[in-house]
């Protein structure tokens, strides 16, 4: 199978040659030194485009120095260890795992780990499924990175998953009770019939792009989403950040002993987080007082609220004051996640931009509408109104 991959690298290189040549001057590229196989250095032509980087490097696919997609790329200024010295036994890949979980803002594994899990589990078939995410990822990552993105009314602070992690730390410094909300394609068609909701996400002092449907959304209004930034793949950033000062959480929503769960993996995994007041979402409106009290009094850093779209950001626009917390974090699903109640999709699919696709296939009866009408209604709104940029 090596020697068929290798065959097919360098007929690829070998029918790009001509393009390659042509194309140089046009192309917009700079030269990095990389290391090859067995550590020896290759130069490359960098660029953004996954095309113009495919068509560009013809020469070094035809003489076998790097392949298309292989183990990811290691500056020649760089120190190998022991383990990534094996991981270069072969010649490394234009595009690789790593990179493309890299570029997703969800992972956070060290690249030789990422290298070995990519050469156990290496196919054709997975190849094919790297190569086939770059060139996905490519479309949806040209436009304006403006620092906010107008999407059908909503104004997205557009920011990376490490400084939403870091903005919403800076708001636990004091008890200003700061908003937090995320939008997702969903969020965006409740709110074109909920004026309510629709302020109170403008309001909010961190509005935050989730799922891939935003960033197409935003994509053909002619701006960049940074980073698919969810609530999901933010927690557990968060609770390292909190582990750091001893910051306290609270947790409202969800079933009942979900939330407590929830509690179970904070303790397991970043035991220095103090956990605050837990309450499943369904208390009536006569307890509301008393669970209010209770949070303020438990001086609280973060509550985080599951109680769906849009009452939870609802909620917290209206008793947030009362809670005296530095922010106030609505969440969605994600205590279902983190209890264990609904299995999360794999990388693979996450990566592809195709969890919905997975949340659909575990519970259709509840999420057809959603996602079968709601994404196509979604994008139909986005392109009727693309020329507005408010």
């Amino acid at each position: 199978m090596s020697f068929i991959r290798r065959a097919v690298n360098r007929a690829t290189g070998a029918a790009l040659m001509l393009p390659s040549v042509l194309l140089r001057p046009f192309l917009s590229h700079r030269e990095e030194f990389y290391l090859g196989r067995q550590g020896r250095v290759i130069k490359l032509l960098t660029t953004s485009s996954p095309l113009a980087k495919l068509i560009l490097n013809a020469p070094s696919l035809w003489r076998g120095e790097v392949l298309i997609v292989g183990v990811s790329l290691r500056r020649a200024v760089e120190d190998l260890d022991e383990q990534t010295q094996s991981v270069l036994a072969e010649a490394p890949g234009l595009f690789s795992l790593y990179e493309q979980r890299s570029r997703s803002g969800a992972y956070d594994a060290v690249q030789t780990e990422i290298d070995l899990e990519y050469l156990k589990g290496r196919s054709p078939k997975k190849d094919l499924g790297i190569l086939l995410r770059f060139f996905l990822a490519s479309l949806l990552e040209s436009g304006d990175p403006a620092e906010v993105v107008p999407l059908l009314g909503i104004q997205i602070d557009n920011v990376t998953n490490v400084e939403a992690v870091e903005r919403i730390v800076s708001f636990t410094q004091t008890r200003d009770c700061r908003q937090v909300s995320f939008v997702n394609a969903h969020c965006v068609n409740v709110s074109q019939s909920d004026a309510e909701y629709l302020d109170v996400l403008n309001e909010s002092d961190l509005c935050l792009g989730d799922g891939i449907g935003v960033k197409i959304g935003a994509s053909l209004c002619g701006f960049r989403i940074l980073e698919n930034v969810n609530g999901t793949d933010l927690f557990p950033r968060l609770l390292y950040a909190l582990q750091e000062f001893g910051g306290k959480i609270s947790l409202i929503g969800a079933k009942p002993g979900v939330a407590d769960r929830v509690v179970d993996y904070i303790a397991r995994t970043y035991p220095a987080v103090e956990i605050g007041v837990v309450q499943h979402g369904f208390f009536e409106p006569s307890e509301e007082p008393e669970l209010l009290q209770a949070i303020a009094d438990s001086d609280s850093d973060i509550v985080l609220v599951a109680l769906g779209v849009p009452g939870q950001d609802l909620w917290l626009a209206q008793h947030l004051k009362a809670m005296r917390v530095g922010v106030g974090i609505g969440v969605g699903g994600l205590f279902d996640y983190y209890s264990g109640s609904i299995p999360r999709a794999p990388s693979w699919v996450r990566s592809l931009g195709m969890e919905w696709l997975f949340r659909l296939y575990q519970e259709p009866g509840r999420l057809w509408r959603r996602y079968l009408v709601g994404n196509f209604l979604f994008l139909y709104r986005v392109l009727m109104n693309r020329g507005k940029r408010s």
